[in-house]
Formats: structure tokens, sequence, C-alpha cells
């Protein structure tokens, strides 16, 4: 996939997470963080 400047997307991402005052670090494809973010954003709503 590429970016308006040229530059190539990577297929994964790193997240760091702070959950319950631990650091948390995670590797994934970029379908997968999409999918955890949506989900992330879904509970900070109260849903």
């Amino acid at each position: 996939m590429a970016k308006p400047n040229g530059s190539v997307a990577r297929e994964t991402v790193d997240i760091n997470l702070r959950l319950s005052g631990r650091e948390v670090r995670l590797s994934g494809a970029r379908d997968q963080a999409q999918s955890l973010a949506a989900a992330l954003r879904e509970l900070s709503r109260g849903a």
C-alpha cells in the first residue's frame, strides 16, 4: 500500500498500551490493529 508521499505502508504495526498501570507492547497486522482500536473506542464510550 503506497502512501501519498510515495513511501510504502508497513503491514505490521507496533502498539503500546498501558493497562492497569502496566506497559503492554503488541505487534500485529494493520487490520487487527484497526479492529483493536475500534473495540477500545467502544469500550471508552461505555458500550
